[in-house]
């Protein structure tokens, strides 16, 4: 619910206190009338043969007039004053929201050029970059899927959860998958994943393993860059296998694969934080709710599907908690509350945390949150 006022709540505020104020006005005049009409004229007269009590009404009726244009002068001065502080309340109102405008205008521009410069291994460009490594993404959570199938005894107890429940085990796949993704295989990555209580050792080291054997088969190429490289995954493995067994999904690359994407996405998401949540923060100031969704609606309008999509799972993940309000520091759902995947094509994300699944609630209650619904 928006317990904000919106622009014609504050405009049919404005136009009562215009009415209650002019009604003030005349129900003090008509009080001043009366008052007048009882002590003074029902006692004065024409008739000059009391000259000196006539005299005396009217010194009365002076004093009576004195004492009128000082309450009166004074109520107009207070009404007076007030409109002068509500006409200098709204000047600087509006002169924070021009501030926050040039502000997250400014903002976007300094998002849209980073996405513009978004570079993976000088192959891949701008915006096609989020299409490319949503699909890394995808192929490595299959290759820890299939790495899983095939010790589900082991790697159950390992990790933590009950290889019985499918939606558990696709949840923690997915977070598996997106940190190896985000961090890639490798010396450096392997220190985070050691100190990582959702990712065992030896689980790591299968998938890796998997991930390296595509990584030497990978083709590149510095004279032509339009050169494609297609990792293939089956049911019951990697393409190398003597068996194979039903196509589950395909990645075709540029570049040199599965090295992490921590140096791109960690500046982005920091950034595109930032901007939503300094969006936010004016609902308790000066902006009402439905201003705070215009805004990250022309945000979102910037964004592309495979950013959305990206942007879904980060937050489905240990290293997006924010969010999704699960950090320690912020309580705030901000795919729920702002909408922020709104646009999200729930077609397409399809594997680990299921948008239908983690939203079903909102979805029953009819919630605004994707437009796909």
């Amino acid at each position: 619910m928006n317990d904000k006022l919106t622009k014609d709540d504050k405009y049919n505020i404005r136009i009562v206190v215009v009415g209650i104020s002019i009604a003030s006005i005349l129900a003090i005049f008509l009080w001043l009338y009366k008052i007048a009409d009882y002590f003074i004229l029902k006692n004065f007269t024409f008739c000059p043969v009391n000259t000196r009590n006539n005299n005396d009404i009217i010194e009365q009726a002076a004093h009576f007039g004195d004492l009128v244009g000082g309450l009166l002068g004074t109520f107009l001065a207070a009404i007076g004053t007030g409109f002068l502080v509500y006409t200098f309340y709204h000047q600087q109102l509006n002169f924070r929201k021009e501030r926050f405008e040039n502000r997250f205008f400014e903002l976007m521009k300094i998002y849209r050029d980073s996405v513009l410069e978004m570079n993976i291994g000088d192959k891949v460009l701008g915006r096609k970059c989020f299409m490319f490594m949503f699909k890394e993404f995808k192929f490595i959570y299959y290759v820890a899927k299939i790495t899983f199938e095939k010790n589900k005894s082991l790697y159950s107890s390992e990790l933590g959860f009950q290889i019985n429940d499918i939606k558990v085990v696709n949840n923690k796949l997915s977070d598996i998958a997106f940190e190896i993704f985000f961090f890639g295989i490798g010396t450096d990555s392997e220190k985070i994943f050691k100190t990582d209580p959702l990712i065992s050792t030896e689980f790591y080291e299968k998938v890796k393993l998997a991930l390296e054997s595509y990584q030497k088969s990978f083709i590149e190429s510095t004279d032509d860059l339009k050169c494609l490289s297609t990792f293939s995954i089956y049911e019951n493995g990697v393409k190398e296998s003597l068996r194979l067994k039903g196509l589950l999904y395909e990645f075709e690359t540029k570049y040199y694969p599965f090295d992490g994407h921590i140096s791109r996405l960690g500046h982005y998401y920091r950034q595109l934080f930032q901007i939503v949540r300094y969006v936010a923060l004016q609902e308790d100031d000066f902006l009402n709710k439905e201003e705070v969704l215009e805004h990250l609606k022309i945000l979102r309008t910037q964004m592309s599907n495979h950013e959305q999509l990206l942007l879904y799972y980060n937050g489905m993940s240990g290293i997006g908690l924010k969010w999704t309000g699960d950090d320690k520091n912020n309580n705030k759902n901000y795919f729920k509350e702002y909408q922020m995947i709104h646009n999200l094509p729930i077609p397409l994300a399809d594997v680990g945390h299921l948008p239908d699944d983690e939203y079903s609630d909102e979805l029953k209650e009819e919630y605004d949150i994707f437009e796909w619904y």
